[in-house]
């Protein structure tokens, strides 16, 4: 597909995956608050646009000050994860009306739940994007046990694993592995007509999108 000039997206720690292997990402997104995040930006990619979101570490924005820099809005107001995905509302929300004084009330959102995966459709379709290609959103651990293809420490700690099921095959996921996958299923339930998707690879997102089955979640012990 690079080859064939699609421009590619990369999130977070994938920018800086792809540069090792001479592969140009046309645009890289980072969300997370994280000031650790810092390495995801710390080497320029040449022609890169660089979205991030507001909510980012200013260390961040300082890295990227003369590239040619973004900053997207992911602010919700829902009252449960399982919400997440669809968060145009007008209830009373003290990030909106900052927003909306610094920005005149010219502004949107980018809704679709609380992970980069997820939120990266949104915003890719948002930019004009509309069918797409998706690689390395599994939202499960592989068969060794990882959960990233590159190192990424903080993700350590998550040591609580789940067994989730979607049509009759399990995969070990940790929770925001499967708070993810049922944030990806309701978004592309309520939002799917507006773009199209091509999950690569074999993990739960890629059997959601084969199904149509959402996912049901277990702990070690079953319950």
């Amino acid at each position: 597909l690079y080859f064939e000039g699609v421009p590619l997206i990369a999130l977070n720690g994938a920018g800086n995956w792809l540069m090792e292997r001479n592969i140009r990402p046309a645009m890289q997104i980072v969300m997370d608050a994280r000031p650790d995040n810092i390495v995801f930006v710390e080497k320029p990619i040449p022609r890169c646009r660089y979205f991030l979101a507001s909510q980012c570490d200013s260390s961040l924005f300082d890295a990227c000050e003369n590239r040619d820099l973004h900053i997207f809005h992911m602010v919700s107001t829902a009252k449960k994860l399982e919400d997440m995905t669809i968060d145009e509302t007008e209830e009373p929300c003290e990030e909106r009306e900052l927003l909306d004084r610094f920005y005149k009330e010219r502004w949107r959102g980018v809704p679709g739940g609380g992970t980069i995966g997820v939120r990266a459709i949104s915003l890719a379709r948002i930019l004009g994007y509309q069918m797409m290609h998706v690689f390395g959103l599994d939202s499960c651990l592989s068969p060794e046990g990882v959960n990233h293809p590159y190192k990424q420490d903080w993700n350590k700690p998550d040591k609580r694993i789940f067994d989730v099921w979607c049509e009759e095959r399990k995969f070990s996921c940790a929770g925001w592995h499967a708070a993810q996958a049922d944030q990806f299923y309701t978004y592309v339930q309520t939002c799917g007509e507006l773009f199209s998707l091509n999950v690569h690879g074999d993990g739960l997102i890629a059997h959601i999108m084969k199904t149509g089955a959402g996912a049901e979640r277990r702990n070690p012990e079953g319950e």
